[in-house]
Formats: C-alpha cells, sequence, structure tokens
C-alpha cells in the first residue's frame, strides 16, 4: 500500500504472465486431445465417404454382372440355336458364327475353325470349359481382331465336344460400365459434404495409373489442379493407408485413398484440418477471453478495496467488512465462484463443440446417404433401363429364332430357351391373339381385348408394334407380379402376319428393379456406421416403427418403446436422446419420405468435456491466486490500522457526507469514486463482456475462417434445431445480453442527450428510453420462445385474438401508458419540476410509460401509477412566494418595525441570490383582540422557496440576538408556506415537512 501504483502495475504483468501460462497450457492440452479428435473424426467422416464409394464400386459390379449375364445369354441362345447342327457327334454348320466361333475340345486339346490357330495360346481347353464365366484375355491380332487388345471370352456348350466361343472388346465392358457409373456425379455429391474434398484418379496398379497419374475429376477446393504431381503427390502416396497433405495455399488435409472397385479408379478422400483447429481456436479463445475478464474483475476488486481504506472516511460497519481478515475470505470465495463459473463455461464450451462437430459428422453422413439415395434412384432407373434393352433384344432374338426354327416351339425347347434368357416363362401368340406355345403347362390362353385390361395392351403387337414394355403388375395368369416384355413375332410363311411373343420377368431380374440399389445403398452405410459408439436407423414416419438400423434389435420397434417421442421426427432435429439406459447426442433428417436418426454416445463426449472443464479450472485458479496474492501483499493488519484510523460514527454521518458530495458528483470520475468496490468490479466486468460479445457477433458475422467454424457463429446464426437444448440455452443467454447491452447503451445515449438538453427535453428522451427497454426486452423474449421453438408468429397472431381481454384484465396497463402519453404532450409537468400531486408534493424524477417518480423533500420517492394522477399543482411554471406572518401586540409601533424590516431585510436578498422579488413588508394583515399581524413576503423559484425560508429565519433571528426585536410574553408564530415559524424565549424554530431547523 506503500506505492499503490507500482503494486497496481505489477499486479498486472503477474496476471499477464498467469494468463499467459494458462493459455500456453491449455492450449497444449486441447491441442493433444484435438489432435486425436482430428484424427476420430476424419476416420468417422472417410468411413461415412467410403460406404458411398463402396456402394458406387458394388453398382459397377452389380452393372457388369448385368453385362456378364447378357453375354451369358446371348451365348445360350446360340448353343441352342446351333444343337440342331450338331449330329452323330460332328458339327455341320458354319464354325465362325455371329461374333464368335464354333470349337471343339478333344483329348483336352481345342481345336480352333481355320484363321484362328492363333488362339490356341491364348485360350487353353479348360477356359473353354469353363461354361459361361467372362475371362479377360489378350486377344491377338487377325483372331477375330483387327489389332491385339484385351477381350472377354464367354463359352458355351452345344452338345458333345462342341462348344460356342464369343468374345467382346473389353474396353466395350468398360465403357458400358463408366457410362453408367460416373465418378463425375461421385464429386458432385461430395460437394453437398461438409469440410471434405475429393479427388478421382487411375488406380496405380492400374494402366492408366501407371502411365500417368491425372486428376480425373475433383471437388471445387481441388479443381485448380490437375495431376497428382500438383499437390506433391505420387502413385506411392494412393497405397498408403493415410497421409498428410499440404497445399500451396496454406490448407492441411489428412487424406484416406480408397479403390474404386471395377472402375479402375481410386478416390482421395482429404478430410480439412483446418476447421477443426479454427473450432479449437475459437473455443480456446472463447475460455480465455472469459478467464481474462474474471482476473480484470479481481484486479478491480482488490484495488478498489486498498483506495478505498487509503482515501476514505469509512463507518464502523464498513470498516469492520473491509478489514485484511474479511477481504481475504471474500477473494477466497470470489476464487471459488469465478472457478466454478470458468470450470462451468469450459465444461459448457467443450460439450458444445462436440455436439456443434457431431451435428457436422452426422449431417455429413445424412448428406451423403441423401446423395446416395438419389444417386441410387438414378442407377436403379439406368438398370431398368438396362434390362429393359438386355430382355428386348434377347426377346428379339428368340423371336427370330422361333420364326426360323418351329421345332423350338416344343414345349422343353420352349422351357430351355426361358431359362436361356432368364425368363420365369414365355408365351407365343398367334395373329388371333391365341396361344401356340409356353414354356409350361399353360393351355387355352389368349390376349384379352378389353379395353379395361391391361393385357389388352399387347394386342398392338398383332398389328405390327416391335416392343411394349410394361412395368412390374399382377400376371392375369399367375396371380404373380411380373415385368412383361412383348415382342413382335413374324408368323412362317405369312408376310406381314404378326403374333406376339411375351416374356415374363422377375421385378429383380432387372426391368423393374426400384427398391434394389436404396436398399443395398442402406446396408452398406449402415455396415460402415456399425460400431458400439454410434447408431443409426431409419423410422417411418406414418408407422412410428423402425424399419432398418444400425443394431438389429431395434429393427421393428417402435420409436416409444425407445423412450422417443413423436415431436422428435423433424428434418434437422438435433438433441440428447436417452436410449438403452445411455445418452446419445445425435441429429434427425428427413431422406426421401423416411426419416433417419444418426446418434452418438454421449459417454465419453461428456466424460472428456468435464476433464477439460476441471483442468481449465484448475489452472484458472491458480492464475487467480497467485494474482490475488500480490494483489493484496501490503494489505495487512499494519497497514489497515495506518491508513483507515478514522471511522464516521454513524450511517447518517456517512449519508451527510454523501449528500454534500452529490451536488458535485457530476463528472464519471466523481460517480466513479462513489461506488463501492464490488459494483466497481461488477461494472468493468459488465462492459468488458459487452465489449467482448459486440466483437464475437461482428466476427460470427464475417467471413473470415474463424467465424465460418465457431461454434459461437453456428449458434447466432441460429443453425440448430429450435427447441429446449443447449444450443437454445446459449443463444436465449446470448440474446439477453445483447438486449442488456442495448439497455446499457441506451441508457447512457440517454444521459448524454439530456445533458445537452433542458428539462423538456430530458422528459421525452427518458419517455423514449423506457419506451424502447419495453420494445428491446419484449423483443427479446419473443426471439427467446422462437429458440426454445415457440412459434412466436402464432403467438403474436394470437395476440389479437386476446385483445379484449386484455382491454378487461389489463385496463389498469393500458390507462397507464395514455395518461403517459398525454402527461407529455399536454406538458402538464416535466423531470425536474415542483408539483403536487394530490396530497403529496416534491420534485418530479421520472416521467415513465407507466408510472410517475416524485421525490418528497426527506428524499423519499413516491411512485404514482399515471391513471392515478388527478389535479396536479405545478410549482414550476412560475415563480413561489414566499410569506412570514408575526403576531405582535398592538402596542408595538407599525413604523418602527417598518423602519427595522427595512433595514435588515435586504441583508436576505444578499444572503439568496435566488430571491427574485422582496423581501418586502406587507403591513398590517389582521387585528385580532390585542394582537396585530403582520406580513413579510419573498419571491424566486419553487424549488428554492426552502433556503429562502431558512434565510429569513436566520436574519430574524440576529435581530432578536441583536436585541433589534423584542421577546414577547408569549410565543410569536411565523407562518409560511412549507410550515410554521416560532419564536421562542432563546430561539426561532422552523418547523416544516418531515424535521426542524434552528
Amino acid at each position: 500500500m506503500n506505492n499503490p501504483v507500482k503494486r497496481l502495475i505489477g499486479t498486472i504483468m503477474v496476471a499477464l504472465v498467469s494468463l499467459v501460462v494458462y493459455t500456453a497450457l491449455l492450449l497444449n492440452i486441447e491441442q493433444r486431445h484435438n489432435n486425436e479428435l482430428i484424427m476420430s473424426d476424419s476416420i468417422n467422416k472417410t468411413e461415412s465417404v467410403r460406404g458411398m464409394i463402396e456402394g458406387y464400386g458394388r453398382t459397377a459390379d452389380e452393372i457388369g454382372r448385368g453385362f456378364c449375364e447378357d453375354e451369358n445369354a446371348r451365348v445360350r441362345l446360340e448353343t441352342i440355336r446351333l444343337l440342331p447342327q450338331v449330329a452323330g457327334g460332328e458339327y455341320t454348320g458354319e464354325r465362325l458364327w455371329n461374333g464368335g466361333m464354333v470349337v471343339r475340345v478333344q483329348g483336352g486339346k481345342p481345336e480352333f475353325p481355320t484363321g484362328a490357330e492363333a488362339l490356341v495360346s491364348v485360350l487353353s481347353a479348360e477356359m473353354i470349359t469353363n461354361e459361361y464365366v467372362q475371362t479377360r484375355t489378350e486377344m491377338p491380332a487377325g483372331a477375330g481382331t483387327a489389332a491385339q487388345e484385351q477381350v472377354l471370352v464367354t463359352c458355351g456348350k452345344i452338345s458333345g465336344d462342341w462348344y460356342y466361343v464369343r468374345w467382346t472388346p473389353a474396353s466395350e465392358y468398360d465403357d458400358y460400365i463408366r457410362s453408367r457409373i460416373s465418378v463425375e456425379n461421385l464429386t458432385e455429391a461430395m460437394e453437398n459434404v461438409n469440410d471434405i474434398e475429393l479427388l478421382v484418379v487411375p488406380s496405380p496398379d492400374s494402366a492408366e495409373g501407371e502411365s500417368e497419374s491425372t486428376i480425373l475429376h475433383a471437388t471445387k477446393g481441388f479443381a485448380k489442379y490437375s495431376a497428382l504431381g500438383d499437390l506433391g503427390l505420387t502413385g506411392e502416396d494412393l497405397k498408403k493407408e493415410s497421409f498428410s497433405l499440404s497445399t500451396g495455399d496454406g490448407k492441411e488435409y489428412i487424406c484416406f485413398p480408397i479403390a474404386i472397385e471395377n472402375l479402375g479408379y481410386t478416390a482421395l478422400c482429404c478430410n480439412s484440418v483446418e476447421n477443426e483447429k479454427m473450432a479449437v481456436i475459437g473455443d480456446i479463445i472463447g475460455q480465455i477471453l472469459f478467464a481474462a475478464v474474471m482476473l480484470v474483475g479481481l484486479i478491480t476488486w482488490c484495488f478498489s478495496v486498498q483506495w478505498l481504506v487509503r482515501r476514505e472516511k469509512l463507518t464502523e460497519k464498513k470498516r469492520e467488512r473491509y478489514t485484511p481478515a474479511v477481504v481475504k475470505r471474500r477473494t477466497t470465495r470470489l476464487t471459488i465462484m469465478a472457478t466454478l463459473v470458468v470450470t462451468l463455461f469450459g465444461f459448457i464450451t467443450v460439450m458444445v463443440q462436440y455436439m456443434y462437430q457431431e451435428n457436422r459428422i452426422g449431417t455429413n453422413v445424412l448428406n451423403m446417404l441423401e446423395t446416395q439415395l438419389r444417386d441410387g434412384g438414378r442407377i436403379e432407373n439406368e438398370l431398368s433401363a438396362m434390362g429393359t434393352e438386355k430382355y428386348t433384344r434377347l426377346g428379339e432374338t428368340v423371336s427370330e429364332m422361333l420364326s426360323e426354327a418351329p421345332s423350338l416351339l416344343a414345349k422343353d425347347k420352349m422351357a430351355e430357351i426361358s431359362r436361356a434368357v432368364s425368363a420365369d416363362y414365355m408365351i407365343l401368340y398367334d395373329e388371333n391373339g391365341a396361344e401356340i406355345a409356353c414354356s409350361r403347362d399353360y393351355k387355352g390362353f389368349t390376349l384379352p381385348t378389353d379395353k379395361s385390361d391391361s393385357f389388352s395392351d399387347f394386342q398392338r403387337l398383332l398389328k405390327g408394334v416391335p416392343v411394349i414394355i410394361h412395368e412390374a403388375e399382377k400376371d392375369m395368369i399367375t396371380g404373380e407380379r411380373y415385368s412383361f416384355v412383348g415382342i413382335r413375332y413374324d408368323i412362317p410363311g405369312k408376310e406381314d402376319t404378326y403374333g406376339a411373343l411375351l416374356l415374363a420377368v422377375a421385378p429383380s431380374a432387372g426391368v423393374s428393379a426400384q427398391g434394389t440399389i436404396e436398399d443395398q445403398v442402406k446396408q452398406q452405410v449402415y455396415r460402415r456406421l456399425q460400431s458400439k459408439d454410434r447408431v443409426i436407423m431409419e423410422i417411418d414416419p406414418q408407422t412410428k416403427k423402425i424399419v432398418l438400423s444400425s443394431r438389429d434389435a431395434y429393427i421393428g420397434a417402435d420409436i416409444g418403446a425407445l423412450g422417443m417421442d413423436e415431436k422428435m421426427l423433424r428434418d434437422r432435429y438435433m438433441n440428447f436422446f436417452f436410449l438403452d439406459d445411455e445418452w446419445y447426442f445425435g441429429i434427425v433428417g428427413k431422406v426421401g419420405d423416411n426419416m433417419y436418426f444418426y446418434l452418438r454416445d454421449s459417454t465419453d463426449m461428456s466424460r472428456i468435456g468435464l476433464l477439460l472443464a476441471l483442468v481449465s479450472g484448475g489452472l484458472f485458479m491458480i492464475a487467480h491466486v497467485i494474482t490475488a496474492k500480490f494483489g493484496f501483499a501490503e494489505y495487512n493488519d499494519e497497514n489497515y490500522e495506518r491508513y483507515a484510523p478514522q471511522v464516521l460514527k454513524t450511517s447518517e454521518e456517512y449519508r451527510d457526507k454523501i449528500r454534500e458530495k452529490a451536488p458535485y458528483m457530476e463528472s464519471f470520475a466523481d460517480k466513479w469514486t462513489a461506488m463501492m468496490p464490488e459494483n466497481k468490479a461488477k461494472a468493468v466486468m459488465q462492459i468488458l463482456i459487452g465489449i467482448l460479445l459486440v466483437a464475437l457477433i461482428l466476427v460470427s458475422y464475417s467471413n473470415s475462417p474463424l467465424a465460418r467454424h465457431s461454434v459461437l457463429s453456428f449458434v447466432i446464426r441460429g443453425n440448430w434445431t429450435k427447441g429446449i437444448n443447449l444450443f437454445s440455452g446459449i443463444a436465449v443467454v446470448v440474446t439477453f445480453c445483447i438486449e442488456y447491452l442495448a439497455y446499457l447503451t441506451l441508457k447512457m445515449i440517454t444521459l448524454i442527450l439530456v445533458s445537452l438538453t433542458d428539462t423538456k427535453g430530458e422528459t421525452i428522451f427518458k419517455l423514449v428510453r423506457s419506451f424502447l427497454n419495453y420494445a428491446m426486452f419484449i423483443g427479446a423474449v419473443c426471439v427467446s420462445l422462437s429458440f426454445l421453438g415457440v412459434d412466436t408468429t402464432t403467438l403474436l397472431a394470437s395476440i389479437g385474438l386476446l385483445s379484449l381481454a386484455i382491454s378487461l384484465g389489463a385496463k389498469d396497463i393500458v390507462a397507464d401508458i395514455l395518461a403517459g402519453l398525454s402527461i407529455v404532450f399536454e406538458r402538464n409537468y416535466y423531470v425536474g419540476d415542483i408539483v403536487r400531486i394530490g396530497d403529496f408534493k416534491g420534485k418530479v424524477k421520472e416521467i415513465g410509460v407507466r408510472s410517475t417518480k416524485v421525490t418528497g423533500g426527506s428524499n423519499e420517492v413516491k411512485i404514482i401509477s399515471n391513471h392515478e394522477i388527478g389535479s396536479v399543482i405545478n410549482y414550476s411554471k412560475q415563480t413561489s412566494v414566499c410569506s412570514v406572518k408575526l403576531n405582535l401586540p398592538v402596542t408595538v409601533s407599525i413604523d418602527e418595525i417598518r423602519k427595522l424590516l427595512e433595514e435588515e431585510l435586504p441583508k436576505v436578498r444578499e444572503m439568496n441570490p435566488h430571491i427574485v422579488k422582496g423581501p418586502n413588508f406587507d403591513g398590517i394583515q389582521e387585528l385580532v383582540d390585542d394582537r396585530m399581524i403582520i406580513s413579510i413576503s419573498a419571491e424566486g423559484p419553487e424549488e428554492q422557496i426552502g433556503s429562502i425560508q431558512l434565510d429569513l429565519n436566520r436574519v430574524l433571528q440576529s435581530m432578536v440576538n441583536r436585541g433589534l426585536l423584542e421577546h414577547p410574553k408569549t410565543n410569536v408564530t411565523i407562518t409560511m408556506g412549507r410550515g410554521s415559524v416560532s419564536l421562542g424565549e432563546d430561539s426561532i424554530t422552523f418547523k416544516h415537512n418531515g424535521g426542524s431547523d434552528k
């Protein structure tokens, strides 16, 4: 306490050092934890992407299998067609046939047709006898191809040793798949996914990958790169499980190569590290700033106490309150409370950070699922089109075969052909729509002619329409659901006469594949997300039952049985869920017609959040204790007794001291000086929190990386589910902090404006401020209710319906508001005027929306509802008159009294400059028996009339003391506007409201 300035500077330095150490330790702990979190989140996000990519690979396999099945069907049909040309073990037809060749395998050696002998080195007997299995091999030039190329070979047995061999260029197979599964669709789908960049390159083991490292497709973030070399990568990097990548623009990624099966491509899934780092930086900055505000509040409290002891006289009560022992206990309590607040703030910050990150992961999963299902629908349509094309082509081949070889119309041959083309059955009709042949034992069926029957549509085939396709519908023969392919049949020997060939195909065979890809996509995503701490479920909003889940035990269960509410079935709903006696945090999203839940076990989240919060709180407590120890190092009993010996005995004396200073405390410094230490610390913290809040809001709405990935920005912008949850709670707190900050700002602006205007302007400004305060509070309540999920639009609309009830039940409030407006606009009185309302007289302190506050003569404040204000006497409109009456004997010479008063009364004018007129001797006012009453009056402002009366008292007392006015035998009463004056033998006593002055 010997040098407070040096001690203050030293304490600030200690606090700064403590804060730096706190920041460094907290940053180190958070960073170590964040590195684990980044890798874990990257793996989780990559697994979701992997499921999506594997879905593409699986779809490519599905399309490739369809291509191969088509090849198999062609070969089977050709073997059936060529069978009649094998007689006695010998083949009599052409060896080179319809894009293939007939090969004989004897003694384990193949015999190729003339001109194809070179195939001996390519097609072994084992390959040829392995029926209906596609083999990729190198076809030499001249052996069925113009140049050497890779082909897919398919073989089928005709009869005995004879086989039909057909080949298709492998490039045709690859192009067939790639034309239907575009990796460009994959990268486009990833554009909706947060924090992930995706690029597609040839696989390192493929021919394309060996020759070049061109980037085939990439998301927007990597669109400017054309080759792996531009990123400093090679094909060897694609063989790693994961690796880190830093781009030229300073961004960092964790990359995971994922092979896209059946396409020869590799997808590089790059998870941005910047986003997580920015989120952690925002988290740490928030905790550090909050801790800094607490330390500043501590320093303010510390030196305000010491300043008060050094500079002020205290009451005994105040002196006891600020003894070193008491201050030490209060500082200890302050440390504990501040530590608890910082710990709670840290826990909430970490939990919100976790929730924010899980929300992003869950949103990514749902976005990818939605994209996959949408793309799956496109693929399903593609597969359906492929099936239609396939069965149209095969049906035309079958129709041609049946026209060429009537012997194939036998039931067993029809059944064999039906199996070859994967049809459930087929039936042939003549030109009249009557059945000719069938692959089953169906007899006597005809094509219906009734237009109400959908099968009548096939009558058009009899008129020459080449192909008619019907999607899955109920079969008129079996009653089962089939897709039907109708092919025109050229009746042999009858030109321009047509029959009809109908192929009944199961929907799963490809003509109508709706639902198959969708189920596969869901199963793949569920499989990839299957873990003990994560759950994904699909719920039918109509039945409220779980359709699919990554946990089989939940399938078929009602959501109510799992403790879930129907209100949770909202798109992008986020909250905590209690499931299987454990808490999960999750997000709900609508994908298609159903709702999906992505849930993450919050046990580890809460445990780690609590641990980090306790560490943060412990570090802060150490910094707080060190700062307090240094700040109060010289605040001991010896120095306290040295600087605080003077004590004000009573609280009245203390109040009088403050009252003496009050008229002169106009500046901010004076008002700051008069504040108690606790209030100073509170004011400083409020100002700092307000500044930080404004800064954070401005940053949140900026386009900086910190703003884009800030949790506070996420909360302030309302990108979360409205309802009762942690995000809503934070948003409500922020809303009322903003409202309180606006209230303080408005109050400060009003004070500035009031100082620049008169009482009329003060009244108007304060009334406007009162209106705005009500409006801001109501606005904050409405916004907060909307955050909590209340439909404020409906709520405000219902106010109109409640207007009658309000007019009846709240009529006093309405009357108060209207009366307040009347007071202002009719100019009855202003703030600062002296008025009498009813039987109460005082100075108008404030005119509010609902009430008027009046300060009486003893500083008591009366609050009067505006609608209760009736007649008002405004003493400030004009000057007031002070009248003093003396009751004297009639024996006193009136001329002597006049002469005496004319000499003494001017002294009152000198003593009180507020007197506008007088004092004057008004003569004899009344004669009563042997007494006469004379009057003395003075005129001045109403607010100064009390001081004028007191000055008159002093002059009269002086006249008595000097013997100018003799003491009467009886008391002389002086009656005045605010009371009476009694002239006794030894004094003049002025009696007034609330007390007396001598």
